[in-house]
């Protein structure tokens, strides 16, 4: 028997080994490995958006903002203490949205 921590990398890809084909849980256990090393550091008490996206068509609108209002007021009213989330750099409208509601950027990485 293997002893994990609860919500640990290894938990995580033996799961995905356990529930899909061989391949997709290569491509699944690839993809965990990688978001160790890129993914921002988060503490007990941080909410952490994975995925955000507005479809091309859709981008301007306020969508995003809505969206991101919504998240942030539930994360208030639950008492997280921050909401984390990852960006590209180079998405220079994404990065004006979140700045435009207040976030700021830590743990920034070259990878």
């Amino acid at each position: 028997m293997l002893k994990v921590k609860k919500g640990s990398l290894l938990k995580d890809i033996l799961l995905t080994l356990k529930n899909l084909n061989l391949l997709d849980s290569l491509r699944f256990s690839f993809i965990y490995i990688l978001d160790y090393f890129v993914l921002a550091k988060t503490l007990p008490d941080d909410i952490y958006l994975a995925e955000i996206a507005i479809d091309k068509s859709q981008r301007g609108n306020g969508m995003g903002t809505e969206i991101l209002s919504i998240i942030i007021e539930a994360a208030r009213k639950k008492r997280f203490k921050r909401v984390v989330l990852d960006a590209e750099f180079n998405n220079k409208g994404a990065i004006k949205l979140y700045k435009s509601l207040g976030f700021e950027i830590f743990d920034k990485k070259k990878y």
